[in-house]
């Protein structure tokens, strides 16, 4: 909210600011950190993706909400597959730079933090591996080992479940959840038969 003393009212965007600068200062400290280098994985961020403050042309902004998304490596998960740690750097990291700004310290950021997904990570030696590139190989579509930098639901399997779970499918990810988003029919099918064989041999049917 505004604080009219003083002899003027204090502008939340502008308070919004010290926030923003002090999350990017800690993406950028991250980006640098040698544990959090993968071979598969970009590094962990702290990306803002929504800004809501201010109500008028004419009026000072009395609130400013920040939105980020934060991406962190399955290895910096705690003991039960989740990210208190990160929650903890990244709160301590508002806290210090709100301490440093005489409003903000009387009036310090609230933060919600919104519900979590789990990150995960499958050793490129599980059986699971294998057996899917050597079927993907096999139907004369050569895959990789790679990572994916966004959440997908076999990483519940993998944290949770004792399942180690991968990614695997046709098309082009990078059209995934984009307006062109499509999968050729040749794919699709060469897809089908990589899995119906990975099954098979994985389960020990032939």
């Amino acid at each position: 909210q505004p604080d009219w003393r003083e002899g003027g009212a204090v502008n939340a965007i502008d308070k919004a600011d010290v926030v923003r600068d002090a999350l990017r200062r800690l993406a950028d400290d991250w980006r640098r950190r040698p544990d959090n280098r993968h071979p598969y994985l970009s590094p962990p961020d702290v990306v803002p993706c929504v800004i809501d403050g201010g109500d008028w042309p004419v009026t000072v902004p009395a609130s400013c909400s920040l939105t980020y998304h934060v991406a962190y490596l399955p290895a910096h998960a705690d003991a039960d597959g989740w990210g208190a740690d990160v929650v903890r750097e990244i709160a301590e990291r508002i806290a210090d730079a709100a301490s440093r700004d005489a409003w903000l310290a009387e009036n310090p950021p609230a933060i919600t933090w919104a519900p979590e997904v789990p990150s995960s990570e499958v050793s490129p030696d599980e059986p699971v591996v294998a057996e899917l590139l050597a079927a993907s190989a096999d139907v004369g579509r050569v895959g990789r080992v790679a990572g994916l930098d966004n959440w997908h639901d076999g990483a519940t399997f993998t944290r949770f479940g004792a399942t180690p779970s991968v990614c695997f499918g046709p098309g082009d990810v990078r059209l995934a959840h984009s307006i062109d988003e499509s999968v050729p029919v040749d794919d699709l099918v060469d897809c089908a038969r990589a899995l119906a064989v990975a099954a098979v041999r994985f389960c020990g049917a032939a």
